[in-house]
């Protein structure tokens, strides 16, 4: 059993999609083409190793008390211990991927629909704007929706919430929309306080957005990097 086991799970990792991939798509069909795909895939790909050295383990350890010479053993191992070690490895795999699905869900929900985070800043000001750029100064106040548990009596702006802003402007002055195919290449540098004045440069190219926050001065770089837009 511990071989088909083996065989079945560890060809999916030469012939993808591998086997855990494949029972996440079976329970969330909206894992392809998300934001968190790529992630989940990874994730999933090491659990399906996880699952393989197992088995290999598993196997072994059945192959030992076969001549190990004691019936006893042979018993209590594969019928008891065997069972336990896969259930407690189930169990742990499964507590585990919700908390990783959890996470996608948390991201999901920010980008689809309205933002009270963003709707809770003041006017910005447009420092520039061209057809494909554009220059924008703002504040979070630290009433915004954005700094609730981030963190409590030491509020921070957190580094998807400035995603999301970088996404809403964009697709306010750019036109571009707020669907997020991937990130690339972000660098965080600083943290973001409450009414601290920020400076956002944002620029469009084909299906690429590349921002940079920073203060007005230029003298505090908050984050930079560059988006990819979700394909019509």
């Amino acid at each position: 059993m511990n071989i088909l086991l083996l065989a079945a799970f560890g060809s999916t990792c030469f012939f993808p999609p591998n086997m855990i991939f494949r029972f996440a798509l079976m329970q969330d069909k909206s894992i392809r083409g998300s934001l968190g795909e790529k992630k989940i895939y990874a994730y999933c790909h090491k659990v399906t190793l996880v699952w393989c050295t197992f088995f290999v383990f598993n196997g072994s350890m059945a192959a030992w008390t076969i001549f190990s010479g004691s019936d006893a053993l042979w018993s209590v191992y594969n019928g008891g211990v065997s069972y336990i070690l896969m259930g407690t490895l189930f169990i742990g795999e499964f507590i585990i991927r919700k908390m990783v699905h959890k996470k996608k869900e948390d991201v999901r929900q920010l980008f689809s629909g309205g933002s009270a985070g963003f709707n809770s800043l003041d006017k910005e000001k447009i420092i520039e704007k061209t057809g494909h750029s554009v220059i924008l100064e703002f504040s979070v106040p630290q009433t915004s929706p954005y700094f609730d548990g981030h963190f409590p009596g030491i509020p921070i702006l957190p580094a998807v919430a400035q995603i999301e802003l970088v996404l809403r402007f964009a697709s306010r002055y750019l036109g571009t929309g707020i669907g997020l195919s991937d990130i690339r290449r972000v660098k965080f540098s600083n943290l973001v306080r409450p009414f601290a004045p920020l400076l956002l440069s944002l620029q469009k190219k084909e299906k690429h957005i590349s921002f940079k926050i920073s203060s007005p001065d230029g003298e505090i770089a908050y984050s930079a990097g560059t988006i990819i837009l979700e394909a019509e």
